[in-house]
């Protein structure tokens, strides 16, 4: 080792020591070339520089010497491309931002991917497959009713509207005095219509009030229903008195309705939410049931399910009380308990397996079934006729008496 060779080690370590690693690097790479040079000069034979293996050019370098070998052109200046390539890359801060941007905007999602996402039917957290199967059925069904009611909605502006066309054309083709003339018969027509219909309701509304049979609702249960089992009640009460007024309508006989326990409020709310219901030839009354049938305790009778007599044939002395409740299952025995409390009578309508077989469902009835099987029993139906003419055929009934 020579004084040269010593010194250049020296002075190596001072500039590493003072951070001029730029410096070395360029020494380095001089050194690398001259090395280069002088393997070429005795004979091509290579020899392994481990220090310039370990620079942190060598990866780059040892590149530039490749493409330099492929392409034919001096391994030297292939090494310097190979630098300036390496400088460009850590290069400009703008260059590398303007690749970034251009990364995340690749990556980024498009507005319909975002508008196909935001469309998508979200997945219930925590649901069993057979939930989520109701609830898929469930939306199927409310958007198959939208539907529907969306074309009996055209197609009732359809019919009008051809209506009105015709009419046009009809009084177009007239003179004006056939005009006039039609247009009053029209209006007589028309109030004569409304004369009748009127006279109907009235008459109707007199022999509903003036039936023997009588047939007591219990609302004293309004406090413990929630606000949707209060509207459902009024719905079922709607239907009660429908089938009634139909009846009497038709000739047949009706049935007198009595409410029990409804104060000021709930019958507000009810006129205000059942159209018609104010006009309702029915008792409405704030007593409680002892209250408002004193002298008539014996002739009442309970209908629940939990009772063991058989109803087997309708008297127009007794009053049949039915309880106003929509949800059984959450005050299980209640009616059966208060008629209990009050020494009421109790009875049940006749559906045992003897006569009738309920293969799906339940035979506890909603308010409207039970007066409409009252209703079709009144007017001398067979029991199990009049079950099976009422109840729906969700319920799954089947006679069994012939068999």
């Amino acid at each position: 080792m020579t004084k040269d060779t010593i010194d250049h080690g020296d002075e190596s370590k001072r500039k590493t020591a003072s951070g001029d690693t730029g410096v070395l690097e360029e020494e380095s790479m001089s050194q690398n070339r001259s090395r280069g040079a002088e393997s070429a000069a005795g004979g091509g034979e290579k020899q392994e520089d481990l220090p310039s293996r370990c620079h942190p050019l060598n990866g780059a370098e040892s590149e530039a010497k490749t493409n330099g070998r492929q392409a034919g052109s001096n391994p030297h200046k292939a090494i310097e491309i190979s630098a300036a390539e390496k400088i460009s890359e850590a290069g400009e801060p703008e260059q590398r931002a303007g690749a970034d941007a251009g990364l995340q905007r690749v990556n980024r999602p498009s507005d319909g991917d975002l508008q196909s996402e935001k469309h998508e039917p979200k997945q219930s957290v925590g649901l069993s497959k057979n939930a989520l199967k109701k609830q898929k059925k469930r939306a199927q069904l409310l958007e198959q009713k939208s539907l529907r009611k969306e074309r009996e909605k055209r197609a009732r502006q359809e019919f009008h509207e051809m209506r009105r066309i015709e009419r046009e054309e009809l009084l177009q083709s007239m003179t004006e005095e056939e005009r006039q003339t039609y247009r009053a018969g029209k209006r007589a027509r028309s109030l004569e219509l409304r004369a009748k219909e009127k006279e109907i309701i009235q008459t109707t509304r007199k022999m509903i009030a003036e039936s023997k049979q009588r047939v007591c609702i219990d609302m004293e249960w309004h406090s413990q229903l929630t606000e949707k089992e209060l509207n459902s009640l009024y719905k079922q009460l709607n239907y009660t008195y429908s089938a009634i007024r139909k009846a009497v309508a038709g000739g047949r006989k009706g049935l007198k309705l009595i409410f029990t326990g409804v104060d000021a409020a709930l019958k507000q709310d009810m006129q205000r939410k059942v159209n018609g219901s104010p006009s309702w030839p029915v008792v409405w009354s704030e007593a409680t049931l002892l209250d408002q049938f004193k002298r008539e305790k014996d002739s009442l009778v309970y209908l629940t399910h939990e009772s063991s007599r058989v109803l087997r044939q309708l008297s127009e002395d007794e009053v049949y009380i039915v309880g106003g409740i929509v949800d059984r299952n959450r005050i299980r025995g209640g009616t059966a308990g208060k008629a209990k409390e009050l020494g009421l009578q109790t009875a049940r309508l006749e559906l045992s397996e003897e006569t009738l077989r309920f293969t799906s469902g339940t035979t506890v009835l909603t308010v409207n079934h039970v007066v409409e099987i009252l209703l079709e029993a009144a007017n001398g139906a067979a029991w199990r006729d009049a079950v099976t003419k009422i109840l729906p055929a969700r319920k799954g009934v089947i006679d069994t008496s012939e068999k």
